[in-house]
């Protein structure tokens, strides 16, 4: 019974730790963004939906909350939505960023 409680303890601190660090990330590009370029706000966005995903998932298995409203698949397909959906525009932010060219050696 005590490891169930220390299991379930430990998922919902590392949920809650992995949403405000993708929190934390999508504000350093958001406040960092000048140009207002698609990459940074694909990027910041990316970050901000992956954030929002690990942080409902960590809030969901605590509580009941809104099991007797939305069935708990739904719920699932949200959060998978969410992750995918945050992959997705981080991986655009990532690829359209411009390159940095190598500098010449002397």
């Amino acid at each position: 019974m005590w490891t169930q409680f220390f299991l379930q303890n430990a998922h919902f601190s590392l949920g809650l730790f992995a949403g405000i660090t993708f929190f934390l990330c999508a504000w350093l590009y958001w406040d960092s963004d000048t140009g207002h370029h698609f990459w940074t706000i694909a990027t910041y966005l990316g970050f901000a939906v992956l954030g929002l995903s690990f942080l409902a998932q960590a809030l969901i298995p605590q509580t009941n909350l809104g099991t007797h409203l939305i069935s708990p698949s739904i719920i699932a397909w949200v959060i998978l939505f969410t992750k995918v959906t945050g992959l997705i525009l981080l991986i655009a932010g990532f690829w359209s960023q411009p390159k940095i060219s190598r500098p010449p050696s002397s």
